[in-house]
Order: C-alpha cells, then structure tokens, then sequence
C-alpha cells in the first residue's frame, strides 16, 4: 500500500487482510497514515475497494510434492511441472531455501553433459547423484509403502576422502550448496533448528557436514525425529497442541565418526540409517 506521510513524502507498507477493519484500520496510524476516529470507515471503505483490483498471485511454502489448484505438482524456486496454467505467477513465499538453479544446463542424454565424462568411472560421484535425485522418489514411495516416509544416508570416511563433495553434489541437483538458504548445512546446529529447516520439504535432499561438530547431547533422539517426517508435540500457552512441522526427503550426513556408532546403535537406528564407506 502506498500513501502519502506529510514530510516524510510517499510510503510504502505491506499490511495483511485482518488489518483493514473498523477496529484494526486504526493501527496504520503507527505508520504515519493520517487515521483518525472521523474517517477511519471511509479510509477502511477505500482501501477494500482498491484491494479488490489488485492481481491474484498464487505463492507457496512447500517444496517438492505438494498440492496446488487441486492438482499434484513439484516445487523449487518455481513449480516446474507445466499441467499448471499460469505457473509463471506462481512463487515461493519462503526465505528458507534459496533454490535457483545455477551453472549449465543440460539433458542427461547429452553426451556432452558432464555426468557421462565426470561421473563415469566414479562410484562415489554416481553415488552421491543417486541419493541426492532420490529425495524426490520419497513421497511417491511413501503412498504406495507408508513406513517410508525418510530416507537417511551416511556418507563416512577420513578428511580428504572425497565425502563432502559427494554430499555437495547430492544436494546440488537441487538448489545452490553456499549461501543463505543453501541445501549444505553443518551439524553444528541445535535439534530445533534441524527440524525447523525440514519444515515443509517433500522432495528436496538436505546435507548435514562433519559430524563431529554436532553438539546436542543425544544424536539417537535427533535420528528418531528426523526419520519420523514430524517433529515433537508441543502444546501452546493455552494447552492446545501447536501445529507440527511436518516432511518427506532425504537427509544426508558426512563425518569422519559413524553416525550408527554416536548412536544407541538400536535396531531402530539401523532400520533408519543407511551408512557408506568412502574412499578416494
């Protein structure tokens, strides 16, 4: 909304919906709209009718899979999938991820593409491709076979075995690996915080680097939460259990330790982590 403040000249406000009422309209004045008790109802009348002029754009919050005008589709930095008219006024309204995608592009059939001369005779490289495009099969799987609904990868080996640029380039077939809202993070994070990055990611592979820098107190736990796809309950200062955050993918860790020997070493563990040797 624009409007003018006197000598501070013409300011421009973002306000939501609930803000335009004969009760809210009043609040504008912190802005230094000229609202006053005498013409709050004709500002109010004024301001929704110029609200309905305003072009309808559709924005989302969930990434990969996710539901949009009643039809299945798959989300980065914009929806991708072309059954949906007008995607190109559709945006992502999260400042989570940052998912533009970078560098060349090409067909994987193009014998010019990297992946056939780079990958080619690299284990490891076709490894690390793999489980990154896998974040995407997860949903689907998961409505056919319900018990997977995460999938956990553990990339383990010595400093300069190559683990973290395998992890870069699962997570790079998805968005950008530096940067704020990149798909790389280190474990140096909390357990909230972990989870508060999965919030909403149905198809896009996250990395979790060095796990030795990873200071909560129990990584049994943090494995439980992340392979369930929901985060703990948690109740509101009224008793009513908060919305959960909720996800499909896949998490990806590196470190030079076991992941399933930092842990309980369970049946459970083992059943929700897949863990690989890298060499050279």
């Amino acid at each position: 909304m624009l409007f003018y403040a006197g000598k501070s000249g013409v300011k421009a406000i973002t306000i939501p919906a609930e803000q335009l009422g004969s009760r809210q309209i009043e609040g504008l004045s912190e802005f230094g709209m000229d609202i006053t008790t005498k013409n709050k109802n004709e500002v109010n009348e004024f301001l929704i009718s110029q609200r309905k002029l305003l072009q309808t754009d559709l924005a989302y919050q969930t990434i990969g899979w996710s539901q949009l005008n009643n039809q299945t589709v798959f989300a980065m930095d914009k929806v991708i999938v072309p059954m949906i008219v007008g995607s190109s006024n559709v945006m992502l309204d999260s400042t989570q991820y940052q998912l533009v995608p970078q560098g060349v592009h090409y067909q994987l059939n193009d014998k010019n593409c990297p992946i056939h001369n780079d990958l080619s005779n690299n284990v490891n490289l076709k490894l690390g491709l793999v489980l990154g495009l896998s974040a995407a099969l997860v949903p689907i799987i998961n409505r056919f076979k319900p018990d997977i609904g995460m999938l956990i990868f553990a990339l383990k080996g010595q400093s300069t075995s190559g683990k973290t640029t395998t992890a870069q380039l699962a997570a790079s077939v998805a968005g950008p690996i530096s940067g704020d809202g990149s798909l790389f993070n280190s474990w140096m994070n909390t357990q909230n915080a972990v989870t508060i990055k999965l919030n909403n990611n149905f198809g896009i592979p996250l990395v979790y680097d060095e796990l030795s820098v990873y200071r909560g107190t129990n990584i049994t736990s943090l494995l439980y939460n992340i392979s369930q796809g929901l985060e703990k309950a948690r109740a509101n200062k009224n008793g009513e259990i908060r919305p959960q955050k909720r996800w499909q993918t896949v998490v990806i860790s590196t470190g030079e330790q076991s992941i399933i020997e930092k842990s309980s070493q369970n049946d459970g563990i083992l059943a929700r982590t897949l863990e690989f040797e890298v060499d050279h």
